[in-house]
């Protein structure tokens, strides 16, 4: 994740990615164009996989700063945040965090230990929606919330996140066609990170 892509490339990968309605085969690509694609396929979701309003209710709320905050803030991800995702949502954020934590296993050799894989993924789990207007000034100090938020999805996985996930038919403001589109695009994703727990 510290080496950049080769452009020309991603841009390629991006778009068989895109196109195609078969899973992509990346076995023989080179594993900083993954890393990338990685990060730009949960940066252009159509909404984020983590909602900003959370970020928002943290920093209004909460102080992180000590013990009992983090006890306190552990909880309040795990039960306003976990689990009030959508079960592909949930499914995709355990894949993606099971891989980030193989990743901060072999950081004495890849320089990628919890804190840096924070600050690089934090952005793309957490941005908020076009509608919602929020000043730079603000958007500064949510910088360090969302990197302390994804430092715990990392560290404290086996506890925020559910051992199981229930996938269930629930009604939807969205039309079918809408979530059919958000569904596929997760897929995709979870896809690319298991082609990527095999490279690692």
């Amino acid at each position: 994740f510290r080496i950049a892509a080769n452009q020309e490339q991603l841009d390629k990968m991006k778009s068989n990615l895109e196109q195609s309605d078969a899973v992509v085969s990346f076995a023989d690509e080179n594993i900083h164009n993954l890393c990338a694609l990685l990060k730009y396929f949960f940066r252009t979701l159509p909404e984020s996989l983590l909602p900003y309003e959370f970020v928002m209710d943290v920093s209004s709320k909460c102080d992180i700063d000590n013990k009992a905050g983090e006890e306190i803030l552990l909880t309040k991800m795990k039960t306003e945040l976990i689990a009030k995702l959508e079960p592909e949502k949930q499914a995709l954020l355990k894949e993606l965090m099971h891989f980030l934590k193989r990743v901060w296993e072999h950081s004495s050799n890849n320089k990628m230990h919890n804190k840096n894989l924070s600050i690089v993924f934090g952005p793309c789990l957490f941005y908020p929606r076009p509608s919602l207007i929020i000043d730079p000034i603000s958007q500064l100090s949510h910088s360090s919330v969302i990197n302390t938020l994804t430092d715990y999805l990392i560290v404290h996985q086996d506890a925020l996140l559910p051992a199981e996930i229930v996938f269930s038919e629930t009604e939807s403001e969205e039309s079918d066609d809408q979530r059919e589109d958000v569904n596929e695009k997760l897929k995709k994703q979870t896809d690319l990170i298991k082609s990527l727990q095999v490279e690692s």
